[in-house]
């Protein structure tokens, strides 16, 4: 980036044609707020008198310095810092800061070069303390001013100018009036609202119209005498521009003052009681110089009477006026006596302080000669406050507009009067197209009796709000789902007089809503199936329990036949031992032996006895894995016999013994401190 030049005292050089230019240093440093000039790198490049006062440091103490080594900002590059935030949003930035005991606002205007690059901003800082400390009475302000316009004696209404093809005003019609204007001109409020002038009075004076008109097309206000010939009734009437095409009239009843003020106009008595006045400042002014002021012209200005006497009398004009004044001044005294104007302009005291000031002036004569007379009062507090109410719409206006709500208002008659930008996404019509259409005109035929009657219930019981939903269909034909909050707006006789309406679009949750709903009766569509399976599963189930219980009982019958057929055997099987095989063992053992085959005939006597006996019966059946061989040393165990006695009846060795006794007593379940004789005698 390409750095800035240094001057000699160490400050930033910029020889852009803008800066060079010499016309506009003196309205630069004249300016009441400080300002900055800042190039990219946020370094002040040129600073006025008013940063100087300000931040109490010299012009080099504060040019070619970054701009947050002279606020003591701790960050240079802050995101709340407006410099950063303009170069980033390419608009004006505001922040409020403290610095020492004051609180500054800094507002900063970001510059581009020809090419649309960011090269610097100009930076504005104003000292708010006074303003914030004076915010809570400026609440109270406002509301008093709000009550004023019902409760003050003077009759005030509201116009908007009525005008031909040719831009002439012709007529004009009334928007509101107070208390007192209906007690001025005899009529009501109800008779006169949404009426114009022509319809109430044909044979109005055009004169008013005229007036009126320029006043609501040009801005200028005006205040005149005029007489009311069907009342008889005299009037100050002073007319000025609320907005453009609208007229705001103040009515002063001076019938009474009128009809002396012919006889009284030069009487000392009474311009004495003008003089006294605390409140209003009076002067004079003939041959461009003031020759009369009364005490509180003077005190409002801060000079003596003395003082002002035979000064030019745009001495207390601000300089930035002056040549304004002048000019009308010229004006007023080409006009007749009839005419009054009043206007506000900055004016200025002794000490050089301003102040807003508004002032009526007139044509007359003073001592025989032509003149200028006028009054002034000081309206600095309510400039002040049409500022923050000015402000306070400004902001109002700026929610309206960026919410992504829909905010309607209806008349009593369901025609839409207000809607904000979302009304053309919503209805897909233009503005001027939605402006005066039926509220009923889009909402979907189905909803349409719904909503009448969810309205016609709430205006019936004169509820103040109402909360509802509906569909819209836009005239493209897409459908969307709005959540409305209405809130009903009440005359004192209790009859509709508008509706103020924000409509939420819930489309796309209505849309989640019914998804969900399909979702749920899918799955318990799917539940339905499900158990209807499971029930024909148990069907199934229960059909093949009986099955299997019939085969369990035929099982169960082959099973006991099969035992009994056991049992048969083995009985069959005992006699044809006892009667077949025994009688031939005890013919050998009566016959010669030699000693081996004793005992080959003895084991073999004894086996048989133990397959016949209870013991082996016992032994097999409760533990079907045991061996033949393991039964005959179990039957020599029982006996008494030792190891080495069993092998050698049996022919085999001791250890195979051993090993068959612990397989025995193993299979039998018996531990180490369980004797194995014991137990098999026990089976006997």
């Amino acid at each position: 980036m390409e750095q800035d030049r240094l001057d000699s005292n160490n400050s930033v050089i910029d020889e852009s044609p803008f800066y060079a230019a010499k016309d506009w240093k003196i309205p630069f440093d004249a300016v009441n707020d400080a300002i900055w000039i800042l190039n990219s790198e946020r370094r002040i490049l040129r600073t006025n008198r008013a940063a100087e006062t300000l931040f109490n440091r010299s012009k080099n103490g504060i040019t070619g310095k970054y701009c947050w080594e002279v606020t003591g900002c701790k960050e240079n590059s802050s995101s709340e810092c407006p410099c950063v935030r303009a170069k980033i949003s390419h608009t004006r930035e505001k922040l409020e800061f403290r610095h020492g005991e004051e609180w500054l606002q800094a507002i900063s205007d970001p510059i581009f070069n020809n090419d649309g690059h960011y090269s610097g901003s100009v930076h504005f800082f104003r000292n708010i303390t006074n303003s914030m400390q004076t915010e809570k009475a400026l609440v109270y302000s406002e509301n008093r001013y709000r009550a004023m316009f019902s409760k003050m004696l003077n009759g005030c209404a509201l116009h908007e100018i009525i005008c031909d093809k040719g831009g002439k005003p012709v007529d004009y019609r009334y928007i509101d009036v107070n208390p007192a204007f209906e007690e001025m001109t005899g009529f009501r409020a109800k008779d006169l609202l949404g009426k114009t002038t022509l319809e109430i009075a044909p044979d109005i004076d055009p004169f008013l119209i005229e007036t009126y008109g320029r006043v609501a097309l040009t801005g200028e206000p005006v205040s005149f005498d005029f007489f009311n010939q069907k009342s008889g009734r005299y009037f100050i009437i002073t007319a000025y521009q609320p907005t453009h095409g609208q007229f705001a009239i103040i009515c002063q009843n001076i019938s009474e003052q009128k009809k002396t003020e012919n006889a009284l106009r030069e009487s000392e008595q009474k311009f004495r009681i003008l003089e006294e006045n605390p409140i209003v400042g009076i002067f004079v002014s003939q041959d461009k110089k003031l020759i009369y002021v009364n005490d509180r012209m003077a005190e409002m200005h801060g000079y003596s009477k003395e003082e002002i006497l035979g000064q030019p009398f745009d001495i207390l004009i601000h300089p930035d006026d002056r040549n304004t004044i002048k000019s009308k001044m010229d004006t007023y005294l080409e006009m007749g006596e009839r005419y009054r104007q009043r206007f506000e302009i900055l004016r200025i005291k002794k000490n050089g302080e301003s102040f807003w000031g508004g002032a009526i002036v007139t044509r007359g004569k003073y001592n025989g000669k032509d003149a200028i007379l006028g009054s002034v009062i000081d309206i600095s507090e309510s400039k002040l406050a049409e500022e923050e109410l000015r402000k306070s719409e400004e902001r109002y206006k700026e929610i309206v507009e960026e919410t992504d709500d829909l905010i309607i208002k209806v008349d009593n008659t369901g025609s839409i009067t207000f809607a904000n930008h979302m009304a053309n996404k919503i209805f897909g019509l233009p503005h001027s197209d939605i402006i005066g259409m039926h509220i009923s005109k889009c909402i979907h035929p189905d909803d349409k009796l719904h909503t009448r009657t969810i309205i016609d219930e709430t205006v019936k019981i004169k509820e103040k709000s109402a909360t509802f939903e509906n569909r819209q269909v836009s005239q493209t034909g897409e459908i969307r789902h709005l959540l409305w909050t209405s809130n009903f707006h009440y005359d004192s006789k209790g009859y509709l007089l508008e509706v103020t309406s924000i409509a939420r679009d819930i489309t796309q949750r209505r849309k989640m809503e019914e998804a969900l709903k399909k979702a749920h009766d899918e799955l318990e569509q799917r539940v339905i199936e499900r158990t209807h399976e499971i029930a024909k599963a148990n069907e199934d189930l229960q059909v093949k329990t009986k099955n299997l219980e019939e085969l369990n009982t035929a099982l169960k019958i082959l099973l006991d036949r099969r035992e009994k057929d056991k049992e048969e055997t083995s009985e069959k099987i005992l006699l044809n031992v006892k009667e077949l095989v025994i009688p031939y063992i005890n013919r050998l053992k009566s016959g010669p032996l030699n000693d081996n085959q004793k005992n080959y005939l003895e084991v073999l006597e004894s086996g048989l006895q133990e397959i016949t006996s209870p013991f082996a019966q016992k032994l097999t059946s409760r533990y079907m894995h045991v061996t033949p061989r393991e039964l005959q040393v179990g039957n020599l165990v029982k006996q008494g016999k030792t190891s080495k006695e069993i092998a050698d009846t049996l022919h085999t060795t001791e250890r195979t013994v051993v090993a068959h006794r612990a397989n025995l007593r193993k299979k039998l379940g018996l531990d180490k401190n369980s004797n194995l004789r014991t137990y098999l005698l026990s089976l006997q």
